[in-house]
């Protein structure tokens, strides 16, 4: 797979506009560099970019969800909405950490608790 940076889109094969021409347009996985940091990002030929939420399940770009489908929008639609899904998906990564320390917090505060509570 080919890293893919908004500043060389024609060198690394973002190039064309038009439903279909941007080879996310078909699914599958791609790489895209959000500030140096390589992400894969999955898309589906339907729906679109797949993003994560902070307890790590998935989701589709809300914009898609509510729009239309990413097989009717132009490549360069896509692209941004590609783009905006990796930046979104590299962002949750830190956020993801913070709330497993949370969580791990909270577990070990109950389990302190409860056991107390026998004592």
């Amino acid at each position: 797979a080919r890293a893919v940076n908004a500043g060389g889109l024609s060198r690394l094969g973002w190039a064309g506009v038009g439903i279909g021409v941007w080879r996310g347009s078909r699914g599958g996985s791609v790489d895209i560099d959000v500030n140096g940091v390589l992400e894969a990002l999955d898309i589906d030929p339907v729906m679109g970019p797949k993003m994560m939420t902070v307890n790590g399940t998935t989701r589709w770009l809300q914009d898609i969800e509510t729009g239309r489908k990413w097989d009717k929008r132009d490549s360069a639609d896509q692209k941004v909405l590609a783009y905006k899904a990796a930046r979104a998906n590299v962002d949750m990564r830190g956020s993801m950490v913070e709330y497993q320390k949370v969580a791990a917090a909270r577990a070990e505060d109950e389990e302190r608790r409860g056991a107390e509570q026998k004592v």
